[in-house]
């Protein structure tokens, strides 16, 4: 199912987020915090506070903020309903500039010099890494004091991604592919969601309109290294969850589905047989079909009738039957 899952306006060119390279130049520590319900890491890089929380042994939540907007950020989320519960078993070292937390699953290590922070397997393999994050400031009096956010992310070069949402394309896999638009439209549906087939999921917490990017190091780009990036066009702060279990597929849907929600199961009906066409001109016409089916002894569970107006999106309703 996964694979099927498939921001630019006018803004300042205030810089408060910088690149990972220009990061240690300022550096300050903040010291260790206890979550509400797990423990959390939070550092000052530059001009970001950096927060590293596990929700769960498999997924880990990644949140940059403005350091002048205070230690965290208070920011609603229309999709993430899980909490941060009580985790014994995740553990919190320290040496020189990296801080490494890790659940029994795998480890999250913060370099404080550089910002990088890399998502490593519990056997020690690199999983992904988090190059820098650039929060520039809004200046349009609607959003002032939120920014336009770019989060980038270093692949490894032959790595395949797939997600993103159902984006009437052609493409399984999202590498080498540039603006994507993660924005809905009518049979277009968007999700700021990739799974890896390292076998780990990430998930852009961010309603706004996003653009999604990725370059694959190649002769043709001089040589630099993999580049995979979200832009959002507004937010108060950079927000992420990274979800890794046993490195499979079905660990990776176990974990989204944790962090999301359940989906609930569709009524027995709407598992049948559904008859739609673009539309029915009358409501003579819709019967007639109907008709024919009860004619020809063919079950039919729902029939969509279709209407649409002057080259607006169709509004449809799905009419069950008791056959």
């Amino acid at each position: 199912m996964l694979k099927r899952l498939s921001l630019m306006a006018l803004l300042g060119i205030a810089t408060v987020g910088v690149p990972c390279q220009l990061a240690a130049k300022s550096v300050k520590v903040a010291s260790l915090r206890q979550g509400v319900s797990a423990k959390a890491v939070t550092r000052q890089v530059a001009q970001q506070n950096v927060t590293i929380e596990f929700y769960s042994p498999s997924i880990v939540r990644i949140v940059k903020c403005d350091a002048n907007q205070g230690a965290s950020v208070q920011k609603k989320s229309y999709s993430v309903v899980l909490k941060p519960r009580q985790t014994k078993d995740i553990q919190i070292e320290e040496n020189g500039e990296i801080v490494n937390i890790k659940s029994s699953l795998f480890s999250v290590e913060l370099n404080q010099q550089t910002g990088e922070i890399r998502f490593l397997s519990k056997d020690g393999k690199l999983l992904l890494t988090d190059t820098k994050t650039r929060l520039e400031a809004r200046k349009d009096e609607a959003n002032k004091g939120k920014y336009r956010i770019e989060q980038v992310f270093r692949l490894a070069d032959d790595e395949a991604i797939y997600g993103l949402g159902q984006l009437r394309d052609v493409h399984m896999n999202q590498r080498g592919l540039q603006n994507i638009e993660l924005w809905n439209h009518n049979t277009y549906i968007a999700i700021p969601y990739f799974t890896s087939e390292k076998g780990y999921g990430l998930y852009w917490d961010n309603a706004g309109k996003t653009y999604f990017n990725d370059v694959v190091a190649s002769k043709g780009h001089g040589g630099q290294p993999s580049r995979t990036s979200f832009t959002s066009e507004v937010g108060t702060c950079a927000d992420y969850y990274f979800m890794y279990k046993d490195g499979t597929q079905d660990g990776v849907i176990a974990s989204i589905r944790e962090l999301t929600g359940q989906a609930t199961m569709f009524p027995k009906w709407a598992m049948g047989f559904w008859q739609c066409r673009e539309r029915y001109k009358t409501s003579d016409e819709l019967a007639g079909v109907l008709d024919k089916y009860r004619e020809l002894k063919i079950p039919t569970d729902a029939i969509v009738q279709d209407w649409q107006y002057w080259g607006c999106d169709s509004n449809w309703n799905a009419m069950k039957f008791q056959n």
